[in-house]
């Protein structure tokens, strides 16, 4: 009884009939990380941003939590000698991180106001320094270090509902970055990568808004603002994909030893999909007497 080839069997001929020598080489010219390459990065983070409080200590603790995704490219060059890795990055995200807390609450009689923080964009300019494992260099680890930005807003609202002016806005902070990262080859020009940042940033203005505080009953008397300040550290997690350019003198797939199997599958269906949903939050509201004409505190709902 005579069968008709199929792609499979064809396809496993044709890797039999591969001359032994090929399938048995060693791995002639192992993987070349050197030169330029750029790349595409997706990941998510979270910033912890610290408000200064000039009036005392807070009763909620003055931290805004800003947890949220970003997207960005990169781009740098390698310099490789045998298994060690030597190179420069350079890399720029857009963010959506955003977050709101209590500040400034240093008494009860107090308004307090309601901070928000939010990181729009984010970058970092580091040096990398890593070893090439595992078969033909393939699996590339590596520390890294340098300089970070972030381009964000901080602002702080009294709360209660008194229309008491805020104050606050958008700048640029500088800092520091430490990380670590995992990166893959997927053949002759592209590589798979997974990392982990820390980011840390100098202390930047945010004015303490004025406000009242309540010296009895029915009676609120002005309370001044005050210079302030804020930091914040960001810790991310993101994948990426890299193309390098020239990559190895031969392709990486034609010096591994290729495996395939066949297998039929009937009546398969997949389906997938994503979706991202972050937030976090917490919001005061002072609340008053309304026989007192709200201006005498009664509770704080937090």
């Amino acid at each position: 009884m005579r069968h008709k080839p199929t792609f499979a069997g064809i396809l496993s001929l044709a890797l039999l009939a591969a001359p032994a020598s090929a399938m048995a080489q060693s791995p002639v010219g192992a993987i070349d990380w050197s030169g330029f390459y750029v790349g595409v990065q997706l990941g998510g983070g979270l910033s912890l941003v610290d408000i200064q409080n000039p009036f005392g200590t807070s009763i909620y603790g003055d931290t805004v939590r800003t947890p949220g995704a970003f997207g960005g490219i990169q781009g740098g060059y390698n310099w490789q000698w045998d298994a060690f890795v030597l190179g420069l990055e350079a890399d720029v995200a857009a963010a959506s991180m955003e977050g709101t807390n209590t500040c400034l609450a240093f008494s009860g009689f107090y308004i307090s106001a309601n901070c928000h923080a939010g990181v729009d964009a984010l970058g970092t300019l580091t040096g990398r320094l890593g070893a090439a494992l595992g078969p033909g260099g393939a699996t590339l680890l590596y520390g890294k270090a340098g300089l970070a930005w972030v381009y964000g807003n901080a602002d702080a609202t009294p709360n209660g509902g008194f229309l008491i002016p805020g104050s606050g806005g958008s700048s640029v902070q500088w800092g520091w970055t430490v990380g670590a990262r995992s990166e893959q080859a997927l053949g002759r020009n592209w590589s798979a990568r997974a990392e982990y940042d820390f980011m840390s940033f100098g202390s930047d203005g945010l004015t303490a808004p004025a406000s009242d505080i309540a010296t009895g009953p029915n009676t609120l008397a002005p309370f001044p603002g005050a210079p302030n300040s804020y930091s914040q550290d960001i810790q991310t997690l993101k994948v990426g994909l890299n193309y390098r350019f020239g990559g190895s003198p031969q392709p990486y797939e034609s010096r591994q030893p290729v495996v395939v199997q066949a297998v039929a599958v009937h009546g398969l269906e997949v389906e997938g999909g994503a979706r991202y949903v972050a937030g976090w939050g917490r919001f005061q509201k002072d609340l008053g007497i309304p026989a007192q004409g709200d201006a005498s505190l009664a509770s704080r709902l937090t």
